[in-house]
């Protein structure tokens, strides 16, 4: 008798099916889950039809006639491991953001976090909200699906302190998705200007010009610029103010802000000094508080004293900009000597952080001080709008005596206290 093939066990089996190995027992026993015995009986004709039939003086191995199986006998052998998954397109910087470097770009190490922490988030958009809730973060990568060639399966979020590239990153397939986003440049003089001449010749006709975020004028006079629109370029250091008209005409202005606090607007030949929007609150313009000695009740890495009297009243965590930053303590303050003593009609204090935070100042009083620094008045409690990003609030100073410090407090909690700018007016 021939011997049969040894059947492997992954087979699927049915009753109707026997193949049994004919002389080495081992095998045999090895398929009894098909039917298989180890036997020198004859166990007659299989009901199927074929048989096994015969006699022997030593065993051998027959298909049990009367064997009912379930089939199948045995699960099907696991699938083989699925592949790993294909990289995720390139991310992208939500808005807000802009995108630094190319696609790829990316800055050594694991920034403000520890390593482990940088996995977990999903969305560039996810990332970009644990960056603005770390007052130290200016810019941060993230990785999309098996963008980070040493981590597959995974998205990585980087924050970082800086958002200059230092190298280039890639995926699990050799292939760069990861984006690298910081804030867009901040305009230093963010806030709304105006020619005071109020006449045809001035800058857009006296409209008020709106800079920050976006840039426009605001309800101009002529239809040419009620159809144009405007944005706020920076090349090489310098801020321009353009106009593109609905017939595709530009014209660009440069802007520079000046010592008196006053904008300087060129075009060719032709030059506009703006004032602020409400300087008729103090119509000299002259800020007294600029340039002038700081103190704080605590002085943070986030920002040093300079900052609340550098004329620069945006409030980027960016080292042109910033903010006099405090520790989180009750009544904190931020005082400004004025060197000398005068008769204050105005102050105007500029609120941060341009990205978060801004309603910690809240309620915030100005107390004014002598020589001596004994107090002399303060305004009631006041309250900035958190939701309006470069909020400057023009305060009037209840009282003509003479005064040496202006100081900026917390009133009655505890917090940070952060403002961009504070300026005074005789």
């Amino acid at each position: 008798m021939l011997q049969m093939p040894v059947t492997e066990r992954n087979v699927q089996t049915d009753a109707a099916e026997c193949h049994c190995p004919g002389y080495y027992e081992e095998q045999c026993t090895d398929n009894a889950f098909q039917g298989c015995i180890w036997t020198s009986a004859d166990l007659g004709p299989h009901p199927q039809g074929w048989t096994d039939q015969g006699l022997s003086n030593d065993p051998w191995c027959q298909c049990d006639p009367n064997f009912e199986g379930t089939p199948p006998l045995f699960d099907d052998p696991a699938p083989p491991p699925a592949p790993p998954p294909a990289q995720a397109p390139a991310a992208v910087c939500p808005n807000g953001w802009d995108q630094k470097g190319d696609i790829g770009a990316d800055i050594g190490g694991c920034g403000l976090q520890s390593c482990d922490a940088r996995y977990g988030l999903t969305s560039e958009a996810a990332c970009a909200a644990r960056c603005d809730d770390n007052e130290d973060c200016v810019g941060f990568s993230f990785a999309p699906l098996n963008g980070d060639r040493n981590h597959a399966g995974v998205t990585a979020c980087t924050i970082y302190n800086s958002d200059v590239p230092t190298g280039t990153w890639t995926g699990t397939e050799g292939t760069p998705t990861q984006v690298l986003c910081g804030r867009p440049p901040v305009i230093p003089f963010a806030g709304g200007w105006l020619d005071p001449a109020g006449s045809a010749s001035s800058f857009y006709s006296g409209a008020v010009i709106r800079l920050g975020s976006d840039c426009f004028v605001e309800n101009p006079a002529n239809p040419e610029w009620q159809t144009a629109s405007y944005q706020c370029q920076m090349t090489n250091g310098q801020w321009s103010f353009v106009e593109t008209r609905a017939t595709g005409a530009t014209h660009s202005h440069t802007m520079v802000l000046q010592e008196d606090g006053t904008l300087l607007v060129t075009k060719g030949q032709l030059v506009w000094t703006l004032r602020r929007e409400g300087w008729q609150t103090h119509p000299t313009t002259v800020n007294v508080a600029l340039n002038k000695q700081v103190t704080m009740s605590t002085v943070t890495h986030w920002g040093g004293p300079d900052h609340a009297t550098d004329g620069m009243t945006c409030n980027a965590n960016t080292e042109e900009c910033g903010t006099s930053h405090t520790d989180n303590e009750m009544n904190a303050w931020i005082d400004v000597d004025l060197q000398q003593d005068y008769v204050l009609t105005a102050v105007t204090v500029w609120n941060g952080w341009e990205h978060c935070c801004r309603e910690r100042i809240n309620p915030f009083v100005v107390i004014f001080l002598d020589g001596e620094e004994n107090e002399v008045a303060r305004t009631a409690a006041l309250e900035m709008n958190p939701d309006e990003v470069h909020e400057a609030m023009d305060i009037v100073v209840p009282t003509s005596s003479p005064i040496r410090h202006v100081r900026v407090q917390l009133d009655g909690h505890s917090d940070y206290l952060h403002v961009a700018e504070i300026q005074a007016f005789e």
